[in-house]
């Protein structure tokens, strides 16, 4: 009896380390962002045990004033898996994720580009996920992430990268192509949300209106912007999909410049599908873009 005891116990020693490190039964992710919601709910697709939200009312308006509530604090302390977009975007969470488990940063190894709109100290546009190439190499970081949380679903979360990118480089590709007739266009924006995906398309961003997205601009910002519409010649003015702010009509009034509007992806859309809404976006922008481009 001895012995079999003795046994029992070298063989539950053995296995104590394959326990501890098994993959989750059940798999919890949280992010952000709504963006980011997007990309998650495309790598998860089909795999067994996993739930993805975002924090709550963080699907709507500008990410980097949001307020914590304790519901969010809750959800992110109880995460497997914790996922931000980075590049300052998300600057209420700044003291909060050194105390979380497990944090994936999607944004990590993206060059990214300066912006009067920056919402850190560092002066970087955090707006990352609106250039396609670069949402792709967040799509991989989340991947990563998750693979390491979830081995048991890893050939899930590979496949679903992997059909996903090759959906994102076709839409890439297609409106690279059709945006090539418009290279070295001068654009201007309200509000620098699509910097990276003019630089993709080799558009020029003249100047964006807004630096503080909750703030009107000044008097001062208005008169620059509107001589720096007459020096570039820009072809026309994007804001974000929504009402056309005050301060973007009274610039369209003053230099005759058109008004049209795009989609950064960065808040659900009534009528079509989470899971679908970043490609969505990228063809409504392509359509709006050679509109506009095309003096329509």
């Amino acid at each position: 009896m001895k012995r079999l005891l003795a046994l029992l116990l070298a063989i539950s020693l053995l296995m104590l380390p394959a326990c501890q490190n098994a993959a989750p039964d059940r798999l919890s992710i949280v992010t952000s962002v709504y963006p980011i919601y997007c990309m998650a709910l495309n790598l998860t697709r089909g795999a067994q045990g996993v739930t993805v939200r975002s924090l709550s009312n963080a699907t709507s308006g500008c990410a980097h004033d949001y307020q914590l509530t304790s519901a969010d604090r809750r959800s992110l302390a109880d995460a497997d898996v914790v996922v931000i977009n980075g590049a300052g975007l998300e600057p209420y969470l700044d003291a909060l994720l050194p105390t979380l488990k497990n944090v994936a940063d999607s944004s990590e190894g993206i060059e990214l580009i300066a912006s009067s709109d920056a919402h850190d100290a560092a002066g970087l546009n955090p707006h990352t996920w609106v250039s396609i190439e670069r949402a792709i190499i967040q799509l991989r970081n989340i991947k990563e992430a998750l693979v390491t949380a979830d081995s048991k679903n890893a050939d899930v979360y590979e496949k679903n990268c992997l059909d996903y990118t090759a959906k994102l480089q076709a839409e890439y590709k297609n409106i690279k192509a059709a945006l090539a007739p418009y290279a070295g266009t001068q654009i201007v924006t309200f509000h620098p949300a699509f910097d990276y995906f003019a630089q993709d398309m080799g558009l020029v961003v003249a100047g964006s209106l807004v630096i503080e997205p909750e703030a009107p601009p000044t008097a001062r910002e208005l008169r620059e912007l509107i001589a720096e519409i007459e020096s570039s010649g820009a072809k026309a003015m994007f804001v974000e999909l929504g009402d056309i702010p005050d301060s973007a009509a009274t610039v369209a009034r003053d230099t005759g410049i058109s008004v049209y509007a795009l989609d950064p992806a960065a808040v659900p859309l009534e009528g079509v599908a989470d899971i679908d809404r970043y490609v969505y976006a990228m063809e409504y922008n392509l359509g709006v873009l050679q509109s506009a481009l095309d003096g329509d």
